[in-house]
């Protein structure tokens, strides 16, 4: 799954994302998302690691695919 097919999945599901140096962060307009929402929304995210961050959820990446 390339960089496009996620953010593209999570925006159809609501949320909102950036592209970051350390991955994709994804918010809500409102609220932080918990990592389960993301997961729900993108199983394949399921493996990779995340944190809050002041924008919303970093979702990181280590080969860095999913960078512009």
């Amino acid at each position: 799954m390339v960089a496009s097919q996620v953010v593209q999945k999570l925006e159809e599901e609501g949320f909102k994302v950036k592209i970051s140096d350390g991955g994709i962060i994804a918010y809500l307009h409102h609220r932080t998302p918990s990592r389960a929402e993301i997961v729900d929304a993108v199983p394949e995210l399921k493996k990779c690691p995340m944190g809050r961050v002041e924008e919303g959820v970093l979702v990181e990446f280590e080969d860095n695919r999913f960078l512009p």
